[in-house]
């Protein structure tokens, strides 16, 4: 149940909120009315949540890449299952390289989930 609001008692964040006006289109407030309603908060929580960094904003082009490395260790990850020739005839060292750079790209990927963006971006829902 809520808490019953009480001036002047911070009631979340043990801070005061203050009354922000944003100016949006109907389309850009349809969509964050939608987003709200699909995790089950305000439209003023949300906002919230993503100035407090509670809630991420990822850029699109970052999945698409982190996607793209893991079909690439997917793939060469079934060619070690099936026994192919083009993986196996690699010489071990230069497969752990080829793993360890698919390994580092994925990991600068998720370090740069980390990192504010200060471009455009799209909020991701799953």
């Amino acid at each position: 149940m809520a808490k019953a609001m009480r001036r002047g008692i911070p009631q979340k964040y043990s801070q005061l909120t203050k009354h922000t006006s944003v100016s949006l289109t109907p389309d850009g407030r349809l969509g964050l009315d939608a987003i709200a309603s699909q995790i089950q908060i305000s439209r003023s929580e949300l906002v919230e949540r993503i100035g407090r960094g509670l809630i991420k904003i990822i850029q699109p082009d970052r999945i698409e890449r982190i996607e793209a490395y893991l079909l690439e260790l997917k793939a060469l990850y079934g060619d070690e299952l099936r026994g192919r020739g083009l993986w196996r005839s690699k010489p071990k060292k230069e497969r752990k390289q080829i793993l360890q750079l698919k390994i580092n790209q994925i990991e600068e990927l998720l370090v740069s989930f980390k990192t504010p963006a200060l471009s455009e971006t799209n909020l991701q829902v799953a």
